[in-house]
């Protein structure tokens, strides 16, 4: 056996390129909580509409089954421990997110200089987080909203949502706007179809479930 055994080197390839270091949350002026109710009131009672919607259709379609629904909260600023505020909700399910930027400013979210003052040429940043939820769940999300705006304390284990509320931009459920118009999949399949491309290729939106029973039953 030689002293020294020969060490076998790969190929060079190509360097990676340094991941830049993100720049930090900037200053932000949130709306205040009289501001919040006025906007988000309204998403709230229609996200309500949709889940009553569903859970009569599924009564008559599909006896026994529970509605749930993905719904898409989009926060500006930095929100902390969203994961969590979720697992802390019973029937609520964490599925992911995606950092938000150059979101630009307007009257209720912007950013603040040293001396705090509004930077209007700012832009913001955020996060878009996905969560599944079925109906029990989302009787226990307005009811802590409800005490939010009413300026309640939250019970103990669920004051995380004390920040969701205050950094949260908007709230709905996952629809055609997140699984087409901001992917610039219109687009693309106008120009196929242009180019007399009638077959076009697609992925099936398939989510990850924790639970593994769930995931059996997404298959079938």
């Amino acid at each position: 056996m030689p002293e020294r055994p020969l060490l076998i080197i790969p190929s060079p390839g190509q360097p990676i390129e340094r991941q830049k270091k993100k720049p930090p949350w900037p200053n932000i002026r949130l709306p205040s909580r009289q501001r919040q109710v006025q906007r988000l009131g309204p998403r709230f009672t229609a996200l309500q509409e949709t889940f009553e919607a569903r859970r009569a259709r599924l009564r008559i379609e599909a006896a026994g089954t529970t509605p749930e629904e993905v719904l898409v909260l989009e926060t500006v600023g930095y929100v902390e421990d969203f994961l969590a505020a979720v697992r802390n909700i019973d029937g609520m399910e964490w599925l992911g997110e995606i950092e938000e930027e150059d979101i630009p400013p307007d009257d209720d979210f912007f950013a603040l200089d040293s001396q705090g003052r509004r930077k209007p040429e700012k832009t913001l940043r955020g996060r878009i987080f996905l969560v599944f939820s079925n109906h029990r769940a989302l009787e226990q999300m307005l009811s802590l909203w409800q005490r939010w705006q009413r300026g309640e304390s939250l019970p103990r284990g669920l004051g995380k949502w004390n920040h969701v509320f205050a950094h949260l931009r908007d709230i709905r459920p996952w629809g055609v706007r997140d699984r087409l118009l901001e992917t610039g999949v219109l687009e693309d399949w106008k120009e196929r179809m242009e180019h007399n491309e009638e077959i076009l290729p697609c992925e099936i939106e398939l989510w990850f479930r924790r639970d593994p029973d769930m995931r059996i039953t997404a298959r079938k």
